[in-house]
């Protein structure tokens, strides 16, 4: 099953694939500053305290709330945004972080039906309904297909 995807702005979340768009163009954001902006789009118009986002995205590690400053500074970056004229993350100062700008969640199945389909499944092919799919080197089971022989060996 898919995570929801998100989309504010001209910005597109797709936490299955860990990524960030800005249109066509993917942006690139460390693990854990994906992880920061995740934690925010997913908490909309929440104060989300530094408490919470070390526990989120660094649990049971033992740091310094520096790293969620790093980390937030790396995702202003990326969104083109600034702590001084905040359009996507607000910082409350000596509580925690907000992101402010509406989001919502993608109701888009794309990636569903392909999470779906097993491994074993035949793929669709362009060959008429009729002909039997041709035997593939990388399955294993091809060889326990009737009226497939398995490669023989010297």
């Amino acid at each position: 099953m898919s995570s929801p995807q998100w989309r504010f702005a001209d910005f597109h979340l797709d936490p299955d694939n860990a990524c960030l768009w800005r249109g066509p163009q993917p942006i690139a954001l460390t693990p854990k500053a994906f992880a920061v902006l995740h934690y925010l789009v997913t908490h909309p118009d929440q104060l989300v305290t530094k408490d919470t986002l070390l526990e989120a995205v660094w649990p049971e590690t033992a740091i310094s709330e520096a790293v969620v400053r790093i980390a937030i500074g790396e995702v202003r970056r990326a969104l083109g945004d600034t702590a001084q004229a905040p359009r996507f993350i607000a910082t409350m100062h000596r509580r925690g972080y907000r992101f402010v700008a509406p989001v919502a969640a993608l109701t888009e199945e794309m990636p569903r039906p392909a999470t779906l389909v097993t491994p074993t499944a035949p793929q669709p092919r362009a060959a008429g309904p009729s002909e039997a799919p041709a035997p593939s080197p990388d399955r294993s089971a091809a060889s326990s297909r009737p009226g497939v022989l398995p490669p023989q060996t010297p």
